[in-house]
Parts: structure tokens; C-alpha cells; sequence
């Protein structure tokens, strides 16, 4: 679990130096516990960002908060659009961008396979086969955001 310190209910940053009352101290200060006990520093607890719609929702921090004695990182999730116009335009939106990188992810494996299609080379079925499964991403039901990707040969 990660953790960071907290003294007087806010997080310290363990990575810098740090003034408490009237002394600096050096950010290897902090590795010794008794260090931190002796000068009211506490352990906090690092709360991993909730599971959300990232295009219509956003994930706020909220102030540190004492839980069951333990200064605990605190979130909230708050809807980023209030009406369905703007809801529709966002999803539209992502879905546009998705696609375009999935057609890039798309192109670049055609051309990884480029060569079996030279002139000079007899293309096997198999891959045949694959180069228009690729093709035909694009067509999958639940493009662009869910994707069957074929098995290159």
C-alpha cells in the first residue's frame, strides 16, 4: 500500500526538504520514523482515483480526511456535462479520436506486412486472410470502442 506523511492534516512531499515550526529538514529527515513521530508527522494513506467515465466524468481530490485514525486521500466523481447535447457531443467526440487511432494501430500493422504483397513474393491465404481482416476493422460491430483484433499468421 502507499502511503505519504501528513503533519497538521496536510500531505507533505517527502521528495523535498521540508520547514516544520522554525527547522528545515533534509528528505532523508523523512525515512526515519521516529523522526517523523517525534515531530508529529503521521503515515497517510494513498487512495487510488475511483473507476469512472473519463469523457463524462471527472474525478475530484478532495482534502485529506481522518479515517479510523488514518489521514486517508479522499475522491470525488462529479458528472462533467449537465445536459444530453453536450453528453452526445463529448461521446462523438472521443468515439472520433478512438477511431482515428485505431485506424493508425490498423495501418501500421498493414505495413508491417507490406512485404508478403511485393511482387516478387506469393502472398500466403493465411495472410491474405489477415491483411483483409485488418481491412475490415472498421466494420466491426462496436468500432471503435471495442475492437476484435485478427491473429497475425
Amino acid at each position: 500500500m502507499m502511503s505519504f506523511y501528513v503533519l497538521d492534516g496536510e500531505k507533505l512531499n517527502a521528495n523535498q526538504s521540508r520547514v516544520i515550526g522554525d527547522t528545515q529538514f533534509p528528505k532523508k529527515w523523512f525515512l526515519d520514523a521516529e523522526n517523523r513521530s517525534r515531530s508529529g508527522v503521521v503515515d497517510g494513506v494513498v487512495v487510488a482515483e475511483p473507476e469512472h467515465n473519463t469523457v463524462l466524468q471527472q474525478a475530484i481530490q478532495l482534502p485529506l480526511a481522518l479515517v479510523a485514525g488514518v489521514w486517508t486521500e479522499q475522491w470525488e466523481v462529479v458528472e462533467r456535462y449537465d445536459n444530453q447535447t453536450d453528453i452526445d457531443a463529448a461521446l462523438a467526440a472521443h468515439d472520433a479520436a478512438t477511431a482515428g487511432s485505431v485506424r493508425s494501430e490498423r495501418d501500421a500493422k498493414l505495413a508491417a506486412t507490406d512485404w508478403t504483397a511485393s511482387t516478387d513474393v506469393t502472398m500466403t491465404p493465411d495472410m491474405t486472410t489477415y491483411r483483409q481482416a485488418l481491412r475490415d476493422v472498421p466494420a466491426q460491430a462496436g468500432f471503435p470502442n471495442t475492437i476484435d483484433w485478427p491473429t497475425s499468421p
